[in-house]
């Protein structure tokens, strides 16, 4: 009778990732932190507000679109705006938009800080007692900064993997927003990768059905921010922002990306939504979705991005047949190409 991973013990598990290493030609930490990614989804799935939230970003695009091959370890997610703040849709908007980005700051500031409360309390107690009842051994920390906009719950594990990865830790960042709908968006079934080995048959792996942002919507999501990188050069946060040149790459190379270029409103209501509740200085998001969008970026920035995707390659997180950093830049000037055309 299979037997769930979490209930074997420490040496087996060991076993387990090293079998599935070999199979899927993957560092074993990686595929470890793979089944947590997909756990946390699973104990999400569980909760009394699933229904509100929606799975985004590039671990969408791995996990349940299968568009892009990279390891993605963070989950991020978007409670809908309407569901976790109903009271301020009511005080007056345009077709569910602030009226004004005076109305849009208010917005934030209110939804930032309700949001740190809830992911201290609410989604924190929710996981640890879901962690508790599956028998997951783990530390759940929330990390909350309203000012640099981060609102975090870390999942950290202790690793059954022999070998570490430098680039990747033993801990899922589940990374949480309000300030949307998650629309358009899709259910959509998320498995482990080490589910997909053979000889691990007799193990059985967790599983989640969760509500997935529509991947032309993901597209011009890392469109317009890898157009921020180009005309500021730098990116917020550290190292681990070359992903979404890898991911555009990706996606440009399936038909999706063709749709998402024909979809000239969804294309507009991400440059709004951006306008409104992400504005950087001298980035004109409407001008990046009405033909003047630049995703190839240029000086030190065209080397901190060749740096940083050599690193991402290096540590494993794409497979050994990835293309080189030049051959994905001219995916994505490609891509830059038909968008501006399309427009």
């Amino acid at each position: 009778m299979p037997e769930p991973y979490f209930q074997l013990a420490l040496g087996d598990r060991r076993e387990a990732l090293e079998v599935a290493a070999q199979e899927l030609g993957r560092p074993a930490a990686i595929i470890e932190k793979d089944i947590y990614v997909v756990w946390a989804l699973s104990a999400l799935e569980r909760a009394t507000y699933a229904d509100h939230l929606v799975f985004k970003g590039g671990t969408s695009l791995s996990k349940a679109h299968a568009l892009i091959d990279r390891f993605s370890e963070d989950v991020d997610l978007t409670y809908d705006l309407r569901a976790f703040a109903p009271d301020l849709i009511a005080t007056g908007t345009v077709e569910g938009w602030p009226r004004s980005r005076s109305q849009a700051d208010r917005w934030s500031t209110a939804l930032l800080g309700r949001l740190g409360t809830w992911i201290s309390t609410t989604c924190a107690e929710h996981v640890r007692s879901t962690a508790k009842h599956d028998g997951v051994a783990m530390r759940v920390d929330a990390f909350v900064d309203p000012k640099r906009h981060r609102h975090d719950l870390f999942l950290l594990y202790e690793s059954a993997a022999v070998e570490r990865v430098e680039y990747v830790s033993p801990a899922v960042r589940l990374e949480f927003g309000a300030r949307g709908t998650g629309e358009p968006n899709q259910r959509c079934t998320i498995r482990t990768d080490a589910s997909t080995t053979r000889a691990l048959s007799a193990v059985t792996f967790p599983q989640a059905s969760f509500a997935t942002l529509a991947a032309e919507r993901t597209l011009w999501e890392k469109a317009t921010a890898a157009h921020a990188f180009c005309l500021q050069a730098s990116f917020r946060g550290a190292h681990g922002f070359a992903r979404h040149w890898y991911d555009l790459a990706r996606m440009h190379d399936s038909s999706m990306a063709t749709a998402a270029i024909r979809n000239r409103r969804l294309a507009h209501e991400v440059a709004r939504w951006k306008s409104l509740f992400f504005r950087e200085r001298g980035v004109d998001y409407v001008l990046a979705v009405t033909g003047d969008l630049r995703i190839v970026p240029d000086g030190g920035a065209l080397d901190a991005l060749r740096d940083d995707y050599e690193r991402m390659r290096g540590a494993g997180l794409t497979p050994s047949t990835a293309p080189t950093f030049e051959a994905v830049l001219a995916e994505c000037a490609a891509l830059e190409v038909a968008a501006n055309a399309g427009a």
